[in-house]
């Protein structure tokens, strides 16, 4: 059986620039060179041939292919990178169909979203220096801003209002208004 590295190559479009562009009269059309230079390398990592011959890779195996554009700090697009296939489940109900939009996808995305930032939060604590963890010159010290996110992230994960209860050393006088309500 013939590897996947032999099916990518057919891919790629061959055909002649200067007829293309001839035709369509973009020979001097700056859009058209901005578009072709960033398809050189689209993920900012690999060139056009490993780019697409690992996406071809991840729909033969996992018949999922995923891209995630990475956008610039000034919002406009830096690259387009790929999700590893095997790290998508695929959602199906009890007839063993995709399960209609909203709930399940904004499941899967909220999901990975707080597992993302949680994991930022651990390595911005295991990296944070001791003199900046207690350092008050900020309006609250790094320990604060972490603990705030903690316990927020907590509150937030349970099902309602009611089910939440805080950590037990968590001292807050408004946490303690709001109980005996």
């Amino acid at each position: 059986m013939p590897g996947v590295d032999s099916v990518a190559p057919s891919f790629q479009i061959n055909r002649p620039r200067r007829k293309v562009e001839a035709k369509h009269g973009a020979a001097d059309d700056p859009a058209i060179a901005t578009i072709t230079e960033f398809l050189e390398s689209p993920d900012q990592v690999n060139d056009w041939p490993q780019w697409i011959g690992a996406i071809t890779d991840q729909l033969f195996i996992y018949d999922a292919v995923s891209i995630a554009p990475r956008l610039t700090r000034g919002g406009g697009l830096y690259a387009l990178e790929q999700i590893d296939g095997a790290t998508i489940t695929p959602l199906v109900d009890a007839w063993g169909r995709r399960p209609t939009d909203p709930d399940p996808a904004f499941k899967q995305i909220l999901k990975s979203q707080y597992h993302a930032a949680l994991a930022m939060l651990r390595n911005a604590v295991a990296k944070c220096p001791d003199e900046l963890w207690y350092d008050a010159t900020p309006t609250n010290a790094f320990w604060q801003v972490a603990y705030h996110t903690m316990f927020f992230a907590h509150f937030y994960l349970q099902p309602n209002e009611a089910a939440f209860r805080p950590w037990q050393e968590h001292r807050s006088p408004e946490l303690s208004r709001s109980e005996t309500r």
